[in-house]
């Protein structure tokens, strides 16, 4: 065990030489705007989000050089933060919570993963951003998320990109991350 002065703001703190990379080229504003259109028309309806929903949700966008690709992936989380009772059942209800990744496919970007939530007691907890790193030393960048219950921290999750070009849950720890 041992103590560190840390920078206000620092999500993930990591010990040693962080591994170099694969480099990659910063997704363009056109490409990451052809990209965001996408969601609300083709991902969000298909998660049980209707299009004029939309806007009820905020937005976080995230370029990130992940080295899974010749370009940036593209992470985008929607968060309706209306409150939502703990007895609710999530099946057939709209998602609170949507999580969605996109690496540039044949035909532009594409979503290599995605993931929703209500949110409440009884279905996962929603998603938080803590950075990315390559843990591994692959020259691909590990995702890692806090999941959130009720405000407070409850687990980490670690995502990693895979040979069939899909970002998967590799670790979802129910306490909290010592790493």
């Amino acid at each position: 065990a041992a103590l560190a002065d840390v920078p206000t703001g620092t999500h993930l703190l990591i010990a040693g030489k962080v591994p170099t990379l694969k480099p990659v080229t910063e997704v363009s504003s056109r490409a990451l705007s052809e990209a965001l259109a996408t969601i609300p028309t083709l991902i969000a309806p298909s998660k049980g989000i209707p299009t004029a929903m939309m806007p009820r949700y905020s937005r976080e966008v995230h370029s990130l050089a992940t080295g899974a690709g010749e370009q940036s992936s593209i992470l985008v989380m929607y968060t309706d933060a209306s409150p939502v009772s703990d007895t609710l059942k999530a099946m057939g209800q709209r998602p609170r919570q949507m999580v969605v990744i996109m690496d540039l496919g044949n035909f532009g970007y594409r979503a290599s993963y995605s993931f929703t939530t209500l949110g409440n007691a009884l279905a996962p907890p929603r998603m938080t951003f803590l950075d990315h790193v390559d843990v591994d030393g692959d020259g691909i960048s590990e995702l890692f998320f806090g999941a959130l219950r009720g405000g407070k921290y409850e687990s980490t999750i670690v995502l990693r990109y895979g040979r069939d070009q899909e970002w998967r849950e590799v670790m979802n720890e129910l306490v909290r991350c010592q790493i």
